[in-house]
């Protein structure tokens, strides 16, 4: 398990960050997932498409466990747990094939050490990926 931590910022904020980075480091939309395609999307969009489960209504998850299967057609396939001022993920290798953000961030633990280096250099915030 990762927990990322970083000073000034809240749980949601690492999640929103988490998701949106996973997003935009995965491949294009393919196949019909490029209905809903939105090359340009937010952080924001991105965050409200995973919290009401945009591209699939039915999967539903708990408030404190956001959970992205496709997110405006892109397949994430990740999720964690929002603790607070912190969030947890799972600390395993991504398949290529199944969450199409791999190719950037070959492991969750990869992924954690964007979203903390997304808010500045560690020293500038007291971050950190435990």
């Amino acid at each position: 398990m990762a927990t990322i931590k970083v000073a000034g910022k809240n749980g949601e904020q690492l999640a929103s960050r988490l998701f949106w980075l996973a997003y935009h480091a995965a491949k294009p939309a393919s196949g019909m997932g490029a209905l809903h395609a939105r090359p340009k999307a937010t952080e924001a969009q991105v965050w409200a498409n995973v919290r009401t489960a945009g591209d699939y209504p039915t999967n539903h998850h708990p408030e404190h466990k956001p959970y992205a299967d496709y997110v405006f057609g892109k397949m994430l396939k990740v999720g964690c747990t929002i603790e607070g001022d912190s969030i947890t993920i799972s600390d395993w290798a991504a398949d290529p094939e199944y969450h199409d953000w791999a190719a950037k961030y070959p492991t969750t633990q990869h992924l954690c050490d964007a979203v903390v280096a997304s808010f500045g250099p560690p020293e500038a915030h007291g971050a950190g990926v435990g």
